[in-house]
């Protein structure tokens, strides 16, 4: 099994799992000494020392954040693309003959943002919905409806996320990850109750637009417009 990303978050809970399960792991990471660390974790709770490849975790993926207007180091928003989306693309490309002889299965983490239109993460969001489309065409192509499962996690506490706006664990929602793509489910969506929101995109879009823009773009700016003239106005009374 391949997973990418497996240095730290999802991707270190998920080899975890599946260590447990005494599943043979190859992980990848650009962090080598963080990587190190989750293969003897991964020796220890049972996985062997061979490398072999029954799934494809494509979990590996940035985010930048920062509203498209106010964009200065453009290179590193196609790296975001390059990664999250051709990462996966390019990993699968290799992996799909061994996984076809195998019979083995492809997991890859998407993302809560691909489907639902949250500002201020537009290129994570715009390559995160990518990937969900590339790899539900991609179900056709290789005739296997229930050979890929799309995880789309929402709020998910890990070094991507604030801890206050992560009420699940990364590992519980590994667990759920595993435990979905060895039952060959299609989609899975962490934490559940984060379907809400899809189901209220479909039903209420003007509602979602109106709502987003003033959740993260108008009381945001308000605020930092008060912080500004509080600063202003208190600064001459610190001099005086």
């Amino acid at each position: 099994m391949l997973i990418t990303g497996a240095a730290s978050g999802i991707g270190k809970q998920i080899a975890n799992e599946y260590a447990s399960r005494e599943a043979c792991l190859a992980l990848v990471d650009k962090r080598e000494e963080g990587l190190g660390v989750v293969a003897e974790i991964a020796s220890m709770l049972g996985s062997p020392d061979v490398i072999t490849m029954d799934h494809l975790i494509n979990n590996a993926r940035i985010l930048k954040q920062g509203l498209f207007e106010d964009l200065s180091h453009k290179p590193d928003y196609t790296r975001v693309m390059d990664v999250n989306l051709w990462g996966t693309v390019y990993g699968t490309h290799y992996a799909i003959p061994h996984l076809k002889k195998s019979k083995g299965k492809i997991a890859v983490i998407a993302s809560f943002g691909g489907c639902y239109p949250t500002p201020g993460i537009c290129f994570y969001s715009a390559s995160k919905a990518a990937v969900i489309n590339f790899y539900e065409r991609l179900r056709t192509e290789i005739r296997d409806s229930r050979g890929v499962t799309i995880v789309t996690p929402g709020l998910i506490k890990s070094e991507m996320t604030m801890p206050r706006h992560s009420p699940k664990s990364t590992e519980r929602a590994a667990k759920a990850m595993v435990r979905s793509t060895c039952h060959r489910d299609m989609y899975l969506t962490v934490p559940f109750w984060t379907s809400v929101f899809y189901l209220w995109k479909v039903l209420f879009p003007e509602v979602t637009e109106r709502r987003n823009c003033w959740s993260y773009i108008t009381m945001p700016r308000a605020s930092r417009s008060t912080r500004a003239r509080s600063r202003r106005v208190a600064l001459p009374s610190i001099e005086t």
